[in-house]
């Protein structure tokens, strides 16, 4: 569904606040058990599912989202990720089924184009007692050299 784009979004997305978006609400979970694990937000803007009208699908197809935009020539798509943590609200509990005085894990990744353009800002909710986040690090080859 379409509506306004969040303030905080709206920057990273290069949009004014309350400018119109395609909102992506999906919560994940265990298929074994159904017990949800995870909410996922995605807010993409209105004038780049008018041009791919697959994205604002319910099912995008294998690959999702980021395989059809890559399909489309903006690709490959570059992503950037936040790691925050914070108390959920009472909704986000409800739907994840957390107690009090579990922290919210979040993940908030910015997709863009090789050329810049915002693609997507996509918010991950999870129980912050049960993921954990882990990544390469890699040393920058200047690390090496000696300063004038």
């Amino acid at each position: 569904p379409r509506g306004p784009v969040p303030f905080a979004v709206a920057a990273q997305l290069g949009l004014a606040p309350g400018a119109e978006v395609i909102i992506r609400d999906r919560i994940m979970g265990d298929p074994a058990t159904g017990r949800p694990t995870q909410l996922a937000t995605s807010y993409l803007p209105a004038d780049l599912a008018d041009e791919l009208p697959v994205l604002a699908a319910r099912d995008t197809g294998p690959g999702g989202i980021y395989d059809r935009m890559e399909e489309a020539g903006l690709g490959p798509i570059l992503r950037q990720e936040s790691i925050t943590t914070r108390q959920p609200t009472m909704t986000e509990a409800r739907k994840l089924g957390m107690t009090a005085g579990i922290a919210l894990l979040r993940i908030i990744r910015l997709a863009t184009s090789p050329a810049g353009r915002p693609l997507e800002v996509n918010d991950t909710r999870m129980h912050g007692d049960e993921f954990e986040i882990s990544y390469p690090l890699r040393r920058h080859p200047s690390a090496g050299e000696e300063l004038p």
